[in-house]
Order: structure tokens, then C-alpha cells, then sequence
């Protein structure tokens, strides 16, 4: 699993249910940067991931849509827009947070050649919370990864917007144990259930 993303909106109802069909199998899950679980999948450390879409190396299972979001303190000018323009972080003080996303963030901001200054680089979003929430700095991230907005900070919209669809993946599905099998399967049915309505970013 790769954050919150996966740990909090996709696990648990999965979990549950694969324990109540399954109550033999133990499932243990690791959560790691979403570059560290493609490559244990890759080397076959681990049977199943969580992975944003599109990654041809895998099997996949498309469980839920996100959307990156920015992050800004109340009290910034970009705070009264609906939507933040790439070059609107341009030359801004920006935090990097390895909390997952950051490809998908680097490729927004490089596609339109906007660079902000980076004088942050956290392994938490709650540090980074923290310094956007004190006007230190913006930020970028998933919105399924953050929690609801707390005082001192808004999030808004990318424009154009950013979509990532986050899937459960294996090298292939047929090679795996039984238990990972019957995991996939599980998935498999619920995906139609578990597709969520993002939150509002205002």
C-alpha cells in the first residue's frame, strides 16, 4: 500500500470482507512510497499492490478515481480562485512530500513549465499540512490522501485537472497463490462499489 489513499479509502472495506470469506488467511500489508511497491512488485517481494494507473508492467484492478488537488493556506491570494493554474506555483515556495504522487505532481508542473521554489521536502502530510496551515509554503497532493481541510488551509481544483486512477496490480494475476487469488476476485467484485465521489476540494 502506498498511503492513505489505498491504507484508508480501499483496504478497509476489502479487509473486512475477504476476512469474513477467508478467516484463515492472514493478510499483512506494508506501506511504503509508491515507487518502493512497484518495484517490490516488480521483484516479486510482494503478490499484490496498490498502483496509479497507466503502468503497462501489470495486471491491474482500477479501484478508485482521484484527482491531485492544491493545497494553499487560507490566507493566499490563490486561496479566493476555483481552480490553480500550474504557473500559479511558479516561483511560489512549494513543499515536496513523499507521501506519494510526487511523479504525477513533477509531470503537472513540468508540462507547463512552471517551477516553484522548493524549500520543503517532508516524509509526512501532516508536516506539510502543518507549513501550509502557517502560510509557509503551497502544496500539491492526492486529494483521496488528505483529510478533510483543517483550519488555516483550502484546497482547490488543478486546471487543467489532474486525474489518477489508483488500481490493485500483480506481474499476473493466474501466477499468484490462492490466497492472493481469491483477494483479486474479491476485488474484482467490489470494484463497482468502491468508486468514489471526491470530496469537495473548496
Amino acid at each position: 500500500s502506498f498511503g492513505a489513499t489505498s491504507s484508508l479509502h480501499l483496504l478497509p472495506p476489502l479487509l473486512e470482507k475477504f476476512a469474513r470469506q477467508h478467516p484463515l488467511v492472514e493478510v499483512q500489508i506494508d506501506e511504503k512510497a509508491d515507487c518502493t511497491v512497484i518495484q517490490w512488485l516488480l521483484e516479486r517481494r510482494v503478490e499484490l499492490g496498490f498502483v496509479v494507473l497507466p503502468d503497462e508492467r501489470f495486471e491491474v484492478v482500477p479501484l478508485a478515481q482521484d484527482e491531485l488537488v492544491a493545497v494553499l493556506p487560507a490566507s493566499h491570494a490563490l486561496a479566493a480562485r476555483s481552480a490553480i493554474a500550474a504557473m500559479d506555483f511558479h516561483g511560489q515556495p512549494f513543499i515536496r512530500t513523499a507521501a506519494g504522487s510526487g511523479l504525477h505532481i513533477d509531470q503537472f508542473l513540468a508540462a507547463h513549465g512552471a517551477q516553484p521554489r522548493t524549500l520543503f521536502r517532508f516524509e509526512q502530510l501532516a508536516s506539510m499540512l502543518g507549513f501550509v496551515a502557517r502560510g509557509h509554503a503551497l502544496a500539491i497532493a492526492a486529494r483521496l490522501a488528505l483529510p478533510d481541510a483543517p483550519p488555516g488551509i483550502v484546497y482547490r481544483s488543478l486546471a487543467p485537472p489532474r486525474v489518477r486512477m489508483t488500481a490493485l496490480a500483480a506481474l499476473k494475476f493466474e501466477r499468484l497463490s490462492p490466497a492472493a487469488q481469491a483477494f483479486v476476485a474479491l476485488a474484482k467484485s467490489q470494484a463497482r462499489n468502491m468508486a468514489f465521489s471526491l470530496p469537495h476540494t473548496a
